[in-house]
């Protein structure tokens, strides 16, 4: 929210991270969303929902007001490898959550092209494809360095800038990414 960027930014930060989801914002899920929805107006395949993508834009000119940077993950596989699991839903057909993390999909091309098309006019963004996408059952880096592909193209079609991209998959680190985001508590090593 804008309160705790406001909050957060005065104490000291100035780096924030979005997970895109795509979730569904309902009251037992990702409720803080409740009152804008999910990105989507319904199910799979359905519309864009105008009030959440608004709402990332406001989120994303709050960072660059208080002069700070935003990790975008593009497709929260956390939302994915629970879903593949069965204990979470998430707002794609069951062919787009089994192809999360395994291999290129439509529909999720789809999501990515929307995420960076919306932030295109911020240069105060970075991307990362994942979150804990190595805990994904069966992934395949040929799948992160797809999102890669994806974002860049989006990138020059929507005439946006060009950002870093990292991964959340420390095992893809030799693919075509600019940073390699980890859980480690432990320093960055060269």
């Amino acid at each position: 929210s804008e309160c705790w960027m406001d909050y957060t930014n005065a104490r000291g930060a100035n780096f924030y991270h979005f997970r895109m989801g795509p979730f569904y914002g309902d009251a037992d899920h990702e409720s803080e969303w409740v009152d804008i929805g999910r990105p989507y107006a319904g199910g799979p395949g359905s519309d864009w929902n105008p009030a959440f993508w608004n709402k990332y834009r406001e989120l994303l000119t709050r960072a660059k007001s208080l002069k700070s940077n935003v990790e975008v993950n593009v497709v929260d596989t956390w939302y994915c490898k629970h879903a593949q699991w069965g204990d979470q839903p998430m707002p794609w057909s069951q062919e787009a959550i089994e192809s999360c993390g395994r291999k290129a999909n439509p529909e999720v091309e789809k999501f990515i092209r929307k995420v960076v098309r919306e932030g295109a006019e911020f240069t105060n963004i970075v991307w990362v494809t994942d979150n804990e996408g190595g805990e994904i059952q069966g992934e395949s880096c040929s799948w992160f360095e797809w999102v890669q592909s994806v974002i860049r193209n989006e990138e020059a079609l929507s005439g946006g800038a060009v950002r870093l991209v990292g991964t959340n998959n420390p095992r893809c680190s030799a693919g075509p990414f600019d940073y390699v985001a980890t859980h480690a508590k432990s320093p960055l090593t060269t």
